[in-house]
């Protein structure tokens, strides 16, 4: 690792009030559960994710992270609930189906749901939202973000296909911990 890039991420993670470190590259997050380590996960893809203009209009003050189907994260992810993201309050939605679901920045698909997936595609690129899923699967029919658990850690994988098609760019100092970084899974059209 870069020595550079240590201090930043520690500097993120006390943004975020989470301990972590790192090591070959990946994050461990100390003491939390899982689903609030993925909380955490999402709250740093949002703050150092580009979205085109038209994903962020001027006139809308909020950021979104909206959760497909039953949400695993339980207070996990709503209690950062009117954070402040990219000059935006968050919001946390919940969308219980797929006719449901309205234009978001980040759309959280737990692996019961991740079948949905290319059912909303015509949206995701329209709206140019980040997807994030649980299961290898969702990352080769075109999702952009996999997390998963490897060992005691909390990793995740880059479909940097899929996230080209919707005009979303994930900052490279957090793609240097991505394992590994794919380019054209799921992005057929």
């Amino acid at each position: 690792m870069h020595l550079f890039l240590a201090p930043l991420l520690i500097l993120v993670g006390h943004a975020f009030g989470m301990a972590f470190e790192t090591t070959n590259s990946s994050l461990t997050f100390d003491g939390k559960p899982e689903y609030e380590a993925r909380a955490d996960f999402l709250l740093l893809f949002a703050k150092y994710t580009q979205w085109p203009e038209s994903a962020l209009p001027g006139g809308s003050e909020e950021f979104v992270i909206g959760v497909v189907g039953e949400d695993p994260f339980g207070t996990a992810l709503n209690l950062h609930s009117g954070s402040i993201i990219q000059g935006r309050k968050l919001v946390i939605r919940h969308f219980r189906t797929a006719a449901r679901i309205t234009p978001c920045q980040i759309l959280y698909f737990p692996s019961a749901e991740e079948h949905l997936l290319p059912s909303l595609r015509e949206k995701i690129l329209e709206w140019n939202v980040l997807t994030v899923g649980e299961t290898p699967h969702f990352i080769e029919t075109g999702g952009m973000l996999w997390l998963f658990t490897e060992g005691e850690r909390l990793r995740f994988e880059v479909n940097l296909g899929a996230l080209n098609l919707a005009r979303v760019r994930v900052e490279a100092k957090v793609l240097r911990f991505a394992k590994p970084v794919r380019s054209d899974h799921g992005c057929d059209h």
